[in-house]
């Protein structure tokens, strides 16, 4: 006699407070758009979540990135190896 089992359903993850948190996050482009001052080219070497002093958490995604000149010193940004883009001219 062979008995035959049921594969188990997986329930989905329980939903938590990062999951909800990142639901909340504003991209980097609604960012540029809600500031309307000068921009400043930036590499991002990876992902950066930055949290404003007023509290809004913006991400950042890894590669060259526009972003507001009041946040190009900012401690959390260069902690994280945010660095300004400084184009290589082709040698002549």
């Amino acid at each position: 006699m062979s008995e035959t089992t049921k594969p188990r359903r997986r329930s989905p993850p329980p939903v938590t407070a990062d999951v909800a948190a990142a639901a909340e996050e504003a991209s980097a482009e609604a960012l540029l758009e809600s500031s309307g001052e000068d921009t400043v080219t930036m590499v991002f070497p990876r992902d950066v979540h930055l949290t404003q002093d007023n509290g809004a958490r913006v991400l950042f995604k890894a590669g060259t990135r526009e972003v507001p000149a009041s946040l190009v010193s900012h401690w959390y940004l260069e902690a994280h190896g945010v660095k300004r883009y400084a184009p290589v001219a082709p040698a002549p």
